[in-house]
């Protein structure tokens, strides 16, 4: 399993489209926001991965 950055900005790129096939399975937009996060977490440029640290993450902060 090759790994290089190219590869991976290609599969960030398809998650819209993976992301649009069950989208319609969602009736709130919260839902769907957090599955398609879920999708993109492990390819995140985080070096721990685990579900804390991407709790963490800047991107996933809502701002009150």
């Amino acid at each position: 399993m090759g790994g290089d950055l190219a590869d991976v900005r290609v599969w960030v790129g398809e998650l819209d489209a993976v992301h649009e096939w069950f989208v319609h399975r969602f009736s709130r937009s919260e839902p769907r926001e957090s599955a398609l996060a879920d999708m993109r977490g492990p390819l995140a440029p985080l070096e721990r991965k685990n579900g804390w640290v991407r709790h963490e993450a800047p991107c996933d902060r809502v701002e009150v």
